[in-house]
């Protein structure tokens, strides 16, 4: 017999686990408003090379307000200090190593 739209047919329950990074400082997980105030640096990945010395932390998707807004970001370490880095699409080297890194979450 066929299952119909709206029948139960082979229908089933499947518990999945997850695992999800988030981004904390002092044991308090990061918000977006932390985030924002991070400083902004991107002189580590001029010239489209990646300063494999900078402790790289993960990426942060952050959904831009406006279109021209960037939504890809890379946190990384430098002499004790958190950074944020934009990448674009444009930024082959960067957005393929970026790949590497774990993809973390802070709260909103």
């Amino acid at each position: 017999m066929d299952a119909k739209v709206g029948s139960a047919g082979s229908a089933s329950i499947k518990e999945k686990t997850v695992k999800i990074r988030t981004l904390s400082v002092n044991n308090k997980q990061m918000t977006l408003s932390v985030f924002k105030q991070l400083p902004y640096n991107h002189e580590h990945f001029e010239g489209g090379k990646v300063d494999e010395s900078m402790n790289y932390w993960g990426y942060v998707y952050r959904e831009p307000k406006k279109m021209d807004d960037e939504w890809k970001w890379v946190i990384y370490e430098s002499n004790g200090i958190l950074y944020k880095c934009s990448i674009n699409n444009s930024d082959k080297a960067l957005t393929d190593h970026m790949k590497k890194f774990p993809q973390l979450f802070i709260a909103v």
